[in-house]
């Protein structure tokens, strides 16, 4: 895996290393994972809980990839 930058999560600022990629239309893109914030996921039609996942634009800013828009939840989870 190229080395990727350490970037905050977007939820706590907890510094965050690249935790894998995905590949999309020929390019790699890094992937990031905050163990520290927890989301919750339908999954299967199940709620499921989940760490905090995103992949960072090359605008710089933080997305989901699994929502249609790119949006985070950045609601506290308790």
């Amino acid at each position: 895996m190229p080395a990727h930058p350490t970037i905050p999560c977007p939820k706590c600022s907890r510094p965050l290393p690249a935790d894998g990629e995905i590949a999309c239309g020929g390019a790699t893109i890094a992937t990031y994972c905050c163990p520290e914030c927890v989301t919750r996921r339908k999954f299967m039609g199940e709620m499921m809980e989940l760490p905090l996942m995103f992949i960072v634009g090359p605008d710089g800013r933080a997305y989901d990839p699994a929502d249609p828009d790119g949006a985070i939840d950045l609601t506290e989870y308790e």
